[in-house]
């Protein structure tokens, strides 16, 4: 089986070690342009291109999908399947109809449910208590075609979206490999997403990461653990700025008030029902 892998970040490098681990044929990668990173803006290599370099596969980075030499390439490479993995593009329709078994995607949430750009960071930050990977066909609507395999997993009660990414790509991993299998069955049918169930996960926006201390401890803490990669959740107090990457729920001991700071064996805040300690934070 000829496959075209097409991702960009850590997830999708994941997804793409484990074809290469099963000794698939991935004939090449198309992911994003290297592009500034961090405050430096430094140049950098998607993780996916680092990944097809060390094996020797063919790496190619259009700006568009949607270039009609990106089409001419694709059909010269002449897949059997394209898998898709985080790639940060719509993949065009003209694509969608070049490989014998389609395009599919590995996409990180329990389909139909956070369908988007950011289903893990939505799901952590409704406080969902499963997730999973779902494993579809993909159509010109977003994240809307057919299921070829799911696995579920329950949230641990302390993850934030970096250790759920990591999960859920080691699953993506495996369940990727049951999928292949699956689609060259001669009777293998996917099984249609029910539409009323669909709810959406779009991309997160920097002006999103301020907190709001007059709504529930809970609710404030699934936002910080959701954020903690990026826009990465944050606070003022009396001129000063808290960044901060974890927290925890606790008993409102101290009676502070929602947004009151206190310093004490620990940063505590009060919120409109009990009150969180920041476990992992820096100020700004």
């Amino acid at each position: 089986m000829r496959i075209v892998f097409m991702g960009t970040p850590e997830f999708a490098a994941t997804i793409l070690i484990g074809l290469l681990e099963n000794h698939l044929k991935v004939v090449a990668v198309f992911t994003n342009p290297d592009r500034p990173k961090n405050r430096g803006h430094k140049i950098t290599q998607p993780p996916t291109k680092i990944i097809a370099q060390l094996s020797k596969i063919p790496v190619f980075q259009p700006g568009k999908l949607c270039e009609s030499t990106v089409l001419q390439e694709i059909e010269k490479l002449n897949p059997d399947v394209i898998v898709v993995a985080a790639y940060g593009q719509i993949i065009p329709k003209e694509i969608l109809t070049i490989p014998k078994y389609g395009c599919i995607n590995v996409h990180a949430s329990l389909l139909p449910k956070y369908r988007g750009g950011a289903p893990i960071q939505w799901t952590l930050h409704n406080g969902e208590k499963k997730t999973g990977i779902s494993i579809i066909l993909l159509e010109e609507q977003l994240d809307a075609g057919p299921i070829i395999c799911q696995c579920e997993i329950k949230i641990e009660p302390e993850a934030t979206a970096k250790t759920l990414f990591a999960t859920l790509a080691e699953l993506g991993k495996q369940e990727l490999i049951r999928a292949l299998s699956l689609i060259q069955e001669s009777d293998f049918v996917a099984q249609k997403q029910q539409e009323s169930a669909a709810t959406f996960a779009p991309l997160l926006k920097k002006e999103m990461a301020f907190l709001d201390f007059n709504q529930e401890a809970q609710k404030i803490v699934n936002k910080i653990r959701a954020f903690n990669i990026w826009p990465v959740a944050r606070a003022n107090f009396n001129e000063k700025t808290a960044k901060i990457t974890n927290a925890k729920v606790i008993l409102n001991k101290f009676s502070l008030s929602p947004g009151e700071l206190l310093n004490k064996k620990g940063t505590f805040v009060g919120c409109k029902e009990g009150a969180i300690e920041f476990t992992e934070f820096v100020w700004i």
